[in-house]
């Protein structure tokens, strides 16, 4: 294996992630949403059934 071979392996693994890290950003976000919309609909269902 040439060190060329290598610094290329090295850099193609941390691109991946990188890209693997923004993605997981990205759910956390959206997964964030997601859960702070079903915590305003609980708390509004349970206004309604007036708890």
């Amino acid at each position: 294996m040439s060190p060329v071979n290598e610094e290329f392996e090295y850099h193609t693994l941390r691109f991946k992630k990188l890209s693997y890290e923004a993605v997981k950003q990205q759910a956390i976000v959206y997964f964030d949403q997601h859960k702070i919309l079903t915590t305003l609909h609980l708390k509004k269902v349970l206004r309604e059934a007036s708890y």
